[in-house]
């Protein structure tokens, strides 16, 4: 992910480990921030603030509305 040049245009990295895939139904995985070789970094070396989470938990839910539509709903946890 790169910021915006208003935001000093600096690259992002990060890692999602999915931790449960369930097709047409859930999917589940853990963000992390990284570097740009996928080993997971503290936020704060970064200059996140100290209270930015690790290990974040997210899902995606996903529901039928009709033949053409389809309902995402994506949560995440911390």
């Amino acid at each position: 992910m790169r910021a915006s040049k208003e935001y000093g245009g600096q690259d992002y990295f990060s890692t999602w480990i999915y931790t449960k895939i369930v097709p047409m139904e859930r999917i589940e995985y853990i963000h992390n921030l990284s570097d740009e070789n996928g080993h997971t970094l503290n936020p704060m070396s970064i200059g996140m603030p100290a209270n930015f989470p690790q290990d974040q938990l997210h899902t995606v839910v996903f529901k039928v509305i009709d033949t053409n539509r389809t309902e995402a709903t994506v949560t995440q946890y911390g």
